[in-house]
């Protein structure tokens, strides 16, 4: 194929012409006052403004007011200085609709190099920013919701996650999210089911449901959440990333549990009145009383009574490992090693003395071996007072360090009321039948004279 012949200064200029009339892009002259020289096509397609309207009129009528006079500043500094000038504009079409261009503004020089003209060229980008908008809008909901929301990618490694989610998971700003995978920030207890069933739910059937525990990273404590994993997947059905929204229901547990424990507490309590009103023997009592405490979520427990010897004698137990009681022995008093314990402080001044961790806590040093032994890693000795003496301790273990907050120790303390209630009903009842049979014994052997002589 042979060059043809070079074109004229007119063919060029209408061959350019030609090629700015075809363009999809935005395409404007202006003078140096701002005054529109030439529109193309595509100029009236997209602003609304038809060539006639606008030559000869200034560059404003496409002004927004969206900008500050300093974006403006900048915009006719940079062009008298000759430079190109590029920037996204918002402008307004002709109905008054705002629309987003890519511009860029290109001074046309003249002879002494000084600008003649200005060229604009500009593409619609309004989907493209309505898109980052909408993106942006979005991102602030997910910033400023109490839930933890996080993108995952399918090897497990975290993608990006909310402020609510740092703070759920005990994550500093300043740390890299994508340093972390799923198994760091779930709890072990849950490890299991989330890599297991969740995961493998949500890849199958598009979603997941339920209940599990992440693991805050500072301190390690577990927090209980109901999450929602969903799989994105992209049109060739390979899975582009899933996302999560979890919550965090601590209280609503809490409230859960405090309601439960309210109804067994309720419960326990009319079991023993019922106990002590059929007069039943006081280790049928205490054996209903710590039926109730077992009821309650707690692992084992057993009453006893304070002895005149210092020792402090178990009455009843229920609960698992009962043979605890036969391994210990407790006391009472200050002196010995066995009676500066929780029960054995308990049982002298009176006060609910709790153990949160068996393992570490040197007061319970004693007893922990055999403790830990059968899976009690916390205690709680709840004394049975009067107004004037303590008769005994309520002993309370627990499987979990901790177990033993303000609400169980103040439904321990009702309990021990119970208790007391019944070892004092017991005591007068055996005081009343001592008394009967000193008086039966007397009437019997009184001489009649004397029975006669008192009539």
């Amino acid at each position: 194929m042979q060059d043809g012949p070079p074109l004229s200064q007119q063919a060029m200029a209408e061959a350019l012409l030609h090629a700015v009339e075809l363009s999809e892009d935005i395409i404007f002259i202006t003078d140096t006052q701002g005054n529109f020289v030439h529109v193309n096509a595509a100029f009236e397609r997209i602003t609304g403004w038809r060539r006639d309207e606008v030559v000869g009129k200034p560059v404003r009528l496409l002004k927004s007011g969206e900008h500050p006079a300093s974006f403006y500043r900048a915009l006719w500094t940079t062009l008298r200085r000759g430079q190109p000038f590029r920037a996204t504009f918002i402008n307004r079409k002709r109905s008054g609709e705002l629309f987003f261009e890519d511009q860029t503004i290109t001074p046309v020089l003249d002879a002494a190099g000084q600008p003649a003209y200005f060229v604009a060229v500009g593409k619609d980008v309004t989907a493209r920013e309505e898109t980052v908008r909408a993106l942006q809008r979005l991102t602030a909901i997910l910033e400023n919701t109490s839930d933890c929301v996080a993108i995952v990618r399918p090897d497990g490694q975290l993608e990006w996650c909310n402020g609510a989610a740092r703070r759920m998971l005990g994550v500093d700003e300043a740390r890299d999210i994508r340093t972390l995978r799923l198994r760091d920030v779930v709890a072990r207890s849950s490890l299991r089911t989330v890599l297991e069933l969740a995961v493998p739910t949500a890849l199958q059937l598009g979603w997941w449901r339920g209940e599990v525990h992440l693991r805050h990273q500072q301190d390690g404590r577990e927090v209980p959440v109901s999450q929602v994993i969903i799989a994105h997947k992209a049109p060739d059905g390979r899975v582009e990333y899933l996302s999560t929204i979890a919550r965090d229901i601590s209280e609503e547990r809490r409230l859960r549990s405090a309601i439960q424990r309210a109804y067994l507490l309720e419960r326990a309590l009319r079991t023993i009145d019922a106990a002590l009103l059929q007069e039943k023997p006081l280790q049928e009592v205490l054996e209903a009383l710590c039926d109730g405490v077992v009821t309650l979520g707690f692992r084992m427990c057993w009453v006893g009574l304070k002895e005149p010897d210092f020792t402090i004698r178990p009455l009843a137990s229920r609960g698992l490992a009962t043979d605890y009681l036969q391994a210990i022995r407790v006391r009472w008093d200050e002196d010995s090693p066995l009676g500066r314990g929780p029960g054995g402080i308990a049982a002298r001044t009176g006060q609910t003395v709790v153990i949160h961790d068996t393992a570490t806590d040197p007061r319970f040093a004693p007893w922990r071996e055999e403790a830990l032994r059968r899976g009690y890693r916390s205690n709680a000795s709840v004394p049975l007072r009067t107004n004037h003496e303590v008769l005994g301790i309520l002993a309370v273990y627990a499987e979990r360090a901790g177990a033993f907050d303000e609400e169980s120790v103040r439904a321990l303390e009702t309990l021990a009321q119970q208790g007391t209630l019944a070892v004092v009903t017991a005591r007068q009842r055996e005081e009343l039948r001592r008394i009967q049979q000193l008086q039966d014994f007397h009437v019997e052997h009184m001489p009649l004279a004397h029975i006669l002589w008192d009539t």
